[in-house]
């Protein structure tokens, strides 16, 4: 009993002592014209003083100061405007705690840093040409273990260029009749080892692509060592577009979709694409090259404007391709510019000609809001944008809730 009370204690005093930052937009929406002022307020617990700084959507560093908490507290934040489209953002730092949020400026106006390369089309039109040389590309394996009373599971293998292969798995429900299809590519360091079992139940096939030339184990110790092993390669075959990590993911998952689209138990009308970070990117990236889809959605996408530090300091989207330069001594920022063109999201963007969702986090600091907008304003037809104000690197409910809302008549599930 003695020790407990003591525990308890020592609990009451590391909450009592705990540090807390909380940022919130003046204006809900946190919508401005170019030069209106943006004003934050901010909320800081624990600590005596902190440190304010507002940056070119966590890019350039435009401004920083310290802050006295006995100054007052909750206190104001006048973030100053911005001349060109574009967020600033505020980020308040205390001890080991910290928040952020995002004053958006006509962002519907904001343009890619990098401009598209002149051979964008063939170069793709070349790749794709070479993978369907390969004779019987996409391969189905039943895996009856992971059968369900609703659904068949199968492991999808994928042979691309370079005698590489891409894995993964296909949900089909368990009874006659003919399905709409959803295809999903996870977030960069996932690496999924068995089939989903939701989208089956709601009478939809579920195609679930890996983007690592991976054979998923289910052995624990082998699955840890995968996952590990996967974190680097984002930046493989740098800056060799013929080399780069996502060329044969790009065509493999592409091959995995028409895979889908000849299917007999395909319903012929509904194939979407859903995914969110490196899935939202790859969603980009099918949405402009698959003619196959018929509707796609990205969540705060990924490899998007790649050069948005050239368009006035601000943040690319992951994986910072710009920033990598800076790290490795043996890549040239000219070369690697020159190659991001052909695996950037907007320029993807530009070719989608089927309804496209798209959702950004105006707190998110691993997608930059304005690399996001930058390859949604490059879309052209039937497009929507969900703003996720007071969320980060995901979606709020609410969010979940409207895409649902959208998504459901593109499965033909009204």
């Amino acid at each position: 009993m003695k020790s407990l009370f003591i525990s308890t204690l020592l609990f009451g005093a590391l909450a009592a002592n705990a540090q807390t930052v909380k940022i919130k937009n003046a204006k809900p929406e946190a919508l401005y014209r170019c030069g209106e002022n943006a004003e934050f307020s901010a909320d800081v617990q624990g600590g005596d003083s902190c440190t304010v700084m507002i940056s070119n959507d966590n890019g350039k560093l435009l401004n920083q100061y310290a802050y006295a908490l006995t100054n007052g507290n909750p206190f104001k934040i006048s973030a100053g405007t911005m001349d060109a489209p574009g967020f600033l953002r505020v980020t308040v730092r205390s001890g080991n705690a910290n928040d952020t949020a995002a004053a958006a400026f006509e962002p519907e106006k904001i343009k890619a840093g990098l401009a598209e390369p002149e051979d964008f089309d063939a170069f793709w039109a070349d790749c794709v040409r070479r993978q369907k040389q390969i004779k019987d590309p996409v391969r189905l394996t039943p895996i009856p273990q992971f059968d369900t009373g609703k659904m068949k599971a199968f492991k999808v293998e994928v042979s691309t260029l370079d005698g590489e292969k891409i894995y993964g798995y296909l949900s089909v429900p368990k009874k006659d009749g003919k399905f709409p299809v959803v295809a999903y590519v996870p977030g960069a360091s996932i690496l999924i080892n068995e089939p989903n079992t939701n989208w089956p139940a709601r009478n939809v096939m579920y195609l679930i692509m890996n983007v690592h030339r991976i054979d998923p184990s289910n052995d624990p110790a082998v699955y840890g060592k995968q996952k590990k092993s996967i974190i680097p390669l984002r930046y493989a075959g740098l800056p060799d577009r013929e080399k780069y990590y996502y060329r044969n993911a790009i065509l493999a998952v592409s091959e995995a979709i028409d895979a889908m689209a000849r299917h007999p138990g395909w319903d012929g009308k509904h194939l979407v694409f859903k995914g969110a970070s490196q899935g939202g990117a790859f969603a980009l990236f099918m949405g402009g090259l698959n003619r196959n889809l018929t509707a796609t959605i990205s969540e705060v996408s990924a490899l998007c404007d790649h050069g948005g530090y050239l368009a006035g300091g601000r943040a690319p989207g992951w994986p910072l391709l710009y920033q990598q330069t800076g790290k490795n001594n043996a890549l040239k920022l000219d070369e690697v510019m020159k190659m991001a063109g052909y695996f950037d999201g907007v320029n993807f963007a530009k070719r989608i000609r089927v309804p496209l969702l798209m959702t950004v986090g105006f707190k998110d600091t691993v997608c930059s809001p304005s690399s996001v907008y930058a390859a949604y304003n490059a879309a052209v037809t039937g497009k929507e944008i969900i703003n996720d104000v007071d969320v980060g690197h995901g979606i709020s409910s609410g969010c979940a809730k409207r895409e649902k809302l959208w998504l459901d008549p593109k499965l033909g599930q009204n």
